[in-house]
């Protein structure tokens, strides 16, 4: 929610063509998480690019801000359509850590300057800190599930004598 809220925001202010933001999986692939724009190239939340590949994944390998002042000539750009413009593709890097990758694209030539990378960059630190934060949730929310069971079954293991009966609750917890 907080990704497809700032992808939005940014579409919404700026007008861009396309903005999107890809986090690294467990498999070191890129997949979009969040995605928005003014025009639909036809990418789903799902799709997944490999590391090294188009201006997204040579972002996540190279771990620094991308301009494509003219996407149609860029080396890296790649889509199943002709298009023109220019992209920015920005890292989400924290501790040194690739999280992920801020892309955006334009439908004009040479739209983004040092000061759009700047502004981008602040946005990706933002949204490093805002993952890093869901995430910890997320482990805290499980670590607190795993507690709250191994407390269950203590509770079931010192009320009663039956072996039955424990293995029973047990399981049912466990379950």
């Amino acid at each position: 929610e907080i990704l497809q809220r700032s992808i939005d925001a940014v579409v919404n202010r700026f007008g861009y063509a396309e903005a999107a933001i890809s986090l690294l999986t467990d498999n070191n692939v890129l997949e979009v998480m969040a995605i928005a724009g003014t025009e639909d190239f036809g990418y789903r939340p799902g799709f997944q690019q490999e590391m090294g590949k188009g201006i997204i994944g040579h972002t996540a390998e190279i771990q620094a801000t991308y301009i494509a002042n003219e996407v149609a000539s860029d080396p890296y750009y790649f889509s199943n359509d002709e298009h023109q413009g220019s992209a920015i593709c920005i890292p989400i890097i924290n501790d040194g850590r690739l999280l992920g990758v801020l892309y955006v694209e334009s439908s004009v030539s040479n739209a983004f300057n040092g000061d759009d990378a700047k502004t981008l960059e602040t946005l990706a630190n933002q949204l490093s800190a805002s993952i890093q934060r869901a995430r910890l949730y997320s482990t805290s929310q499980e670590h607190l599930r795993v507690m709250s069971t191994v407390q269950a079954v203590s509770h079931v293991v010192s009320t009663t004598l039956d072996l039955d009966k424990i293995f029973e609750s047990v399981v049912k917890e466990l379950k």
